[in-house]
């Protein structure tokens, strides 16, 4: 069940909550799932963010890391007459 923090809702005492886990027993609550959507937004955002990061540096690193590579790379940049 997922609902807002409202004690009507998830309250110790006569909520839906307490009242729905009578019928349905493995009932499994979720807090505001605004809030929970936003901190799992964050948390993903922080580690793609860095995966972003650290693939762009690592093909840096590969493409520059070789004249053989760089020389290719610029080819194929002139070929497909894309900004180097």
């Amino acid at each position: 069940m997922a609902s807002d923090n409202a004690s009507v809702m998830i309250g110790s005492k006569n909520s839906f909550l307490i009242l729905l886990k009578v019928d349905v027993l493995q009932v499994i609550q979720l807090n505001c799932i605004c809030h929970s959507a936003i901190l799992v937004a964050n948390k993903v955002s922080e580690k793609l963010s860095r995966s972003c990061e650290n693939l762009f540096k690592d093909i840096t690193t590969y493409m520059f890391g070789s004249a053989k590579r760089s020389t290719i790379l610029r080819e194929f940049q002139n070929f497909f007459e894309v900004k180097c």
